[in-house]
């Protein structure tokens, strides 16, 4: 996509000298889909299907019992990187969730690690780092005081890809993490594409279903809807009840 992009602004600047702002380009350019084109996929999906009052919650309240979370929401990513809106989610905080992960859904290598969406506002706190990096394209230290607390997200050498999350930039998806903030004290997720060794992250909400229906992911966001393949054990650990379940 960077290819792509600098030939093309290459090409505007040669033939009209066409200038290119001095900003970063918005991380989601890709297809959105209606609601209508999500709740068909997630019924077709075979799976009991929920429309909550607050996605947000209820996604953070999932991955803080050990759930792995399968977000599909907005706009599709620009670039090299899964920014939130096509991506699998976790917690950080658990030591063995990356072998977790990789055992049930990835399929990869065991030494290739997976990278934190950190809230923008508590990046620093968390990260020795300046600035922002909203295309989880930089590795910087993870601060030593906290990296016990996050070994999910934490390389052997100290540092992590981070992405900054802005809410400014993704409202949805900052606040699925900052409700996994308010419950936890973490203000982060460990965060890798939604798809499985050899194929590429899925673009449609039926990729989406085929992919969380041939995984062991346990819940998915489909939108403003979430299907489950075992959601009233979901539920029942998170202490309450916030569906309005419809089968």
């Amino acid at each position: 996509t960077g290819h792509a992009l600098g030939c093309a602004l290459f090409g505007a600047y040669e033939l009209v000298r066409y200038a290119p702002p001095e900003r970063e380009l918005p991380e989601y350019l890709g297809p959105r889909y209606l609601d209508s084109e999500m709740e068909s996929a997630a019924r077709n999906s075979g799976h009991p299907l929920a429309r909550p009052d607050d996605v947000s919650t209820v996604l953070a309240r999932c991955i803080g019992n050990g759930h792995i979370v399968a977000r599909f929401d907005g706009s599709a990513e620009f670039g090299p990187r899964a920014l939130g809106n096509r991506s699998i989610l976790c917690d950080p905080r658990g030591r063995d969730m990356k072998d977790y992960l990789n055992f049930r859904v990835k399929h990869r290598e065991g030494f290739r690690p997976f990278a934190p969406s950190v809230l923008e506002e508590h990046a620093t706190e968390w990260f020795d780092m300046d600035g922002r990096s909203a295309y989880m394209l930089r590795v910087v230290p993870v601060r030593s005081a906290v990296r016990e607390r996050v070994p999910a997200i934490v390389h052997v050498d100290g540092t992590a890809r981070v992405q900054t999350v802005s809410k400014q930039d993704n409202p949805a998806y900052w606040d699925t993490i900052h409700a996994f903030y308010r419950q936890t004290g973490v203000p982060m997720l460990l965060n890798t594409s939604l798809n499985v060794a050899g194929k590429p992250i899925v673009e449609t909400p039926e990729d989406a279903a085929a992919t969380f229906g041939s995984t062991e992911i346990d819940v998915l966001q489909l939108g403003p809807f979430i299907i489950s393949k075992n959601l009233v054990y979901a539920i029942r650990r998170s202490g309450d009840n916030p569906f309005n379940i419809t089968i």
